[in-house]
C-alpha cells in the first residue's frame, strides 16, 4: 500500500466566490440579519448600438436575468467601443 499523501489546506482562488461575510441567494444577502439587494449598472460597449444601427440584446437580456435573480438595474447604458468615452463615463 502506498503512503499516505499529506492533506493540503484548501485554497481558493477564484474571484467568483460569494463574499465570506454575507450569504447570499439570488440579488439579495444577508449579513447580520439585514437584507441588502445587490444593484448592478449594465454598460454596453457597440459602435453601431450606440449610434442607432442596431439593437442591443445582451443589454436588456444582462438586466433580465439580474432581474430574475433578485437584483436591482440601477443603471443602463450604450455607448461606443472608445476608451476616452468610457473612461469618462465611468
Amino acid at each position: 500500500m502506498p503512503p499516505a499523501r499529506p492533506r493540503r489546506q484548501r485554497r481558493s482562488h477564484s474571484i467568483l466566490q460569494k463574499p465570506r461575510l454575507a450569504s447570499c441567494i439570488g440579488g439579495c444577502c444577508f449579513h447580520e440579519g439585514i437584507l441588502f439587494v445587490m444593484r448592478f449598472g449594465i454598460l454596453t460597449l457597440s459602435d453601431r448600438s450606440a449610434r442607432g444601427e442596431r439593437e442591443d440584446a445582451s443589454g436588456p437580456a444582462l438586466a433580465l436575468q439580474i432581474r430574475a435573480e433578485n437584483g436591482s438595474v440601477i443603471r443602463q447604458q450604450i455607448l461606443p467601443d472608445d476608451e476616452s468615452t468610457v473612461r469618462a463615463t465611468l
